[in-house]
């Protein structure tokens, strides 16, 4: 396997210099690192090698709930290098992506796993006032869209794939 492309070891030292907290999940020919901060606002560097064009890294931001983004935004490497030191897309973004989405599990989402956390935390509060009991667990992140997480009422289930700690409300 290659060495791992530059684009991701340098956000991966800008988001430790600027107080992010930082997941990293790899796999053959794979690597997609993110980073979040309280408020939502999250960063992910994806990362695919093929034999015919090598390395193929996309850059990805979403801002923070207070900013009003509900949505991630494709972004050039110099603009998200940018919002991870100030948490403000210089720039436009390459393209906004929307509801635009591989997810076909037909449940609610959300776009990153803090803002899963809060939704969850919402539910089960609400649940534990109106029926004293709590269905919904924990949060997991899609597996055919990385940029989705859902809730779910199932315990963990094998092996946890993900590098780095949980996301903290």
């Amino acid at each position: 396997m290659p060495a791992q492309p530059e684009a991701v070891n340098v956000a991966s030292e800008l988001m430790a210099r600027h107080g992010w907290e930082i997941a990293c999940h790899t796999s053959a020919g794979e690597i997609r690192l993110e980073g979040a901060r309280r408020g939502g606002a999250a960063v992910m560097v994806t990362a695919r090698h093929s034999d015919t064009k090598g390395w193929r890294v996309r850059h990805y931001v979403i801002g923070s709930v207070s900013d009003g983004w509900i949505e991630w935004a494709r972004v050039r490497r110099d603009a998200m290098e940018s919002f991870i030191a100030t948490e403000r897309l210089d720039g436009s973004p390459v393209r906004w992506l929307g509801t635009q989405t591989t997810c076909r599990c037909r449940k609610v989402s959300e776009p990153t796993e803090w803002r899963a956390l809060q939704r969850l935390a919402t539910v089960q509060l609400r649940r534990l006032a109106t029926r004293g009991v709590e269905s919904e667990r924990r949060v997991y992140r899609c597996p055919d869209d990385a940029r989705r997480w859902h809730m779910t009422s199932q315990e963990r289930r094998g092996a946890d794939t993900w590098n780095g700690a949980q996301m903290s409300l």
